[in-house]
C-alpha cells in the first residue's frame, strides 16, 4: 500500500448537537453522511463512531459496531469519535459513555482510537477498555487543539499518559502503512512536538 496520510476529524460533537437538535446543521452541511459508518483506506479499516448518540450494549450503534468489526478482515483498525474514554485535561479521567464501544474495539484488537472534546493534545500507551495498560491494546490520542482555547492538565495524571501539550494549537498527522502507523503532533508554527511509530497488533 505504501503510505496514506489522514487528518484527524472526530465527527459531530456536543457543540453540533447543542446548536441544533440532533446535530441537524452538521448533517445538512455534510449532506448524506450517516450517523456512524466505516470505510477502508488501503490495509486499514476506519470506523467513524458518533459519541453524541447512544453507544451502550444493545443499542443500534453498538450492534452495528459489533457486526462491522466481525466483518472486517483488516489487520489494522482505527476508530474515531468526539468523546475520549481517557483524558487528562478538564474532562479527566474521561467520558465513560464510550466505554461499550471501546470494549468491542479492544475485543477485536483495534489499534488506534482518536478523540477530541478536551482542549489538549494527549497520547496514551496501549490500554484496554478498563484503563489498564496492556501490551496488546488500543493506543489513544486526544486532539482538542483546533484553536478554540486551551485547558489545563489534570492534577491526577493517568499512568498511561505518554505525552501531553496544553499550550499549543495544532493537528495530529497520521501516516498509515501496511502493518504500522506513524504519528506527529504539529503545532500552528509547523513544529513537531510529538512523534513516533508503532506496529498494528
Amino acid at each position: 500500500m505504501g503510505s496514506v496520510q489522514i487528518n484527524h476529524q472526530t465527527g459531530p460533537g456536543n457543540h453540533e448537537y447543542r446548536l441544533q437538535s440532533g446535530g441537524a446543521g452538521y448533517y445538512t452541511y455534510f449532506d448524506g453522511v450517516p450517523k456512524w459508518y466505516s470505510y477502508d483506506v488501503g490495509a486499514w479499516h476506519m470506523i467513524a463512531l458518533n459519541s453524541q448518540e447512544v453507544l451502550k450494549e444493545g443499542s443500534p450503534q453498538n450492534n452495528w459496531l459489533e457486526q462491522d468489526l466481525a466483518a472486517t478482515s483488516s489487520d489494522c483498525v482505527l476508530a474515531y469519535m468526539h468523546y475520549p474514554l481517557y483524558t487528562d485535561g478538564e474532562y479527566a479521567p474521561g467520558l465513560p459513555k464510550v466505554r461499550p464501544a471501546w470494549a468491542d474495539l479492544f475485543k477485536a484488537r483495534a489499534d488506534v482510537a482518536l478523540a477530541g472534546h478536551d482542549h489538549i493534545y494527549a497520547r496514551y500507551a496501549t490500554m484496554n477498555h478498563l484503563g489498564t495498560q496492556t501490551s496488546v491494546g488500543i493506543r489513544s490520542f486526544v486532539v482538542g487543539t483546533g484553536g478554540k482555547s486551551h485547558y489545563t492538565q489534570s492534577t491526577t495524571t493517568r499512568t498511561a499518559l505518554e505525552h501531553i501539550e496544553t499550550q499549543d494549537f495544532g493537528v495530529l498527522k497520521l501516516t498509515l502503512h501496511d502493518g504500522s502507523y506513524d504519528w506527529q503532533f504539529v503545532n500552528e508554527s509547523g513544529a513537531v512536538l510529538d512523534s513516533g511509530t508503532a506496529a498494528c497488533v
